[in-house]
């Protein structure tokens, strides 16, 4: 259980954390303000709670495929606000005040679509083990380690980005 557990952890985080990564970096690239990944990150973790909480209605949703339908939809929107940031970034000469303030927008949509969907999973994997059962330790431990390495390699890849 605690290599599974680290490797669903670590699958789930590496993904946010790189998405944050070059976000982060982009934002430091372009010199605006960080302030949107707090709420971005806040708005996502929210998400995620009420989204783990309610997976039983959503999973009878679409004839008991409404999970699988609502996480490709999320994926699909991050693509598409990516591609559309991508494609502001190309087309932009110069930035000013008012396209940042759009760049900044998409980047925190994008971040808080990929932490319900990345966050949500991880929360519905936790919620399956009690507390009190033999399994609990090696889980979290599994979820720790998955956790730290995740994250980690987040750090590693903005710092590579901005060096």
């Amino acid at each position: 259980m605690l290599l599974n557990s680290v490797i669903l952890i670590l699958r789930e985080i590496l993904e946010a954390a790189l998405l944050i990564s070059a976000m982060l970096s982009l934002s430091y690239y372009l010199k605006t303000s960080q302030y949107w990944l707090k709420w971005s990150i806040i708005m996502g973790l929210l998400g995620a709670i009420l989204y783990a909480n309610n997976i039983t209605p959503i999973s009878n949703w679409f004839e008991g495929v409404g999970q699988e339908v609502l996480n490709a939809s999320m994926q699909y929107l991050i693509y598409l606000l990516l591609a559309v940031f991508c494609i502001w970034l190309i087309k932009q000469d110069t930035f000013t005040p008012s396209s940042l303030k759009i760049i900044t927008w998409v980047m925190g949509a994008s971040i808080s679509l990929s932490m319900i969907r990345e966050f949500s999973e991880i929360l519905i994997y936790l919620q399956v083990f009690p507390v009190d059962s033999e399994q609990f330790s090696a889980i979290a431990i599994g979820a720790f380690l998955g956790a730290g390495i995740g994250l980690s390699i987040g750090v590693i890849f903005y710092h590579g980005l901005n060096y």
